[in-house]
């Protein structure tokens, strides 16, 4: 279950980077078609990151590392969310 959820992730990993200069084309052609592709990789990756963080939660027990991952990723998925925000509202 893992390797599919690090699979998927490298996969939406790479979209995310492709999709990041097509969002810059975008906003300096002021194009807002131009924007979508980062829209749905983003919320495609922070989908499946909030997923295996229950995956991961449910299926360990209490360790201070997956403490500390928790947190992080949280923090990650919070600052995706913002950007979401931030590109949707352009």
């Amino acid at each position: 279950v893992l390797l599919t959820f690090a699979l998927l992730m490298v996969f939406l990993s790479a979209a995310c980077a492709v999709s990041s200069v097509v969002l810059l084309l975008g906003l300096w052609a002021n194009n807002r078609t131009l924007l979508l592709p980062w829209l749905l990789s983003i919320s495609l990756t922070t989908l499946l990151d909030v997923i295996v963080l229950f995956y991961l939660t449910a299926e360990s027990e209490f360790n201070p590392f997956f403490a500390v991952l928790f947190v992080v990723d949280v923090f990650i998925a919070v600052l995706n969310v913002y950007c979401l925000l931030c590109v949707c509202s352009q």
